[in-house]
């Protein structure tokens, strides 16, 4: 997904995306970018997303909103394996992997509220 840095310090990343605003630390090795910069991304959730930790029947819109320490990430569950690790779908070009406790369909759209310190955001060349 091609986004914007707005923000950048040691611990966090605040990026803008085309569904909106998303915090998580840089994982990638290379040089971290900077504000202004238009970057191409992948987000990992690095959480167990429980049934009570999510909201099913969300909407029918991939969307992102940041509040300080929370990531509000709502996303169409593409597909979830029989161990519950699940794919997300937050636009045409960004899938995330996430880990379940295997409570949510395939074709569902789930509201996730998750931590800023459990994502992380990896850079790539297109």
């Amino acid at each position: 997904m091609r986004v914007v840095v707005r923000s950048s310090t040691t611990a966090e990343l605040i990026v803008e995306s085309p569904v909106g605003q998303l915090a998580g630390r840089w994982r990638d090795d290379s040089l971290r970018p900077l504000v202004g910069q238009a970057i191409d991304v992948e987000f990992t959730i690095n959480w167990i997303v429980r049934a009570e930790d999510a909201i099913v029947g969300a909407g029918a819109g991939a969307s992102l909103r940041w509040d300080p320490a929370i990531n509000r990430v709502v996303g169409r569950i593409e597909q979830v394996d029989a161990d519950g690790m699940g794919f997300l779908r937050l636009a045409a070009d960004s899938l995330s992997m996430i880990e379940t406790d295997g409570f949510v369909a395939e074709g569902a759209w789930v509201q996730l509220d998750v931590p800023s310190s459990a994502v992380e955001i990896y850079g790539y060349v297109v």
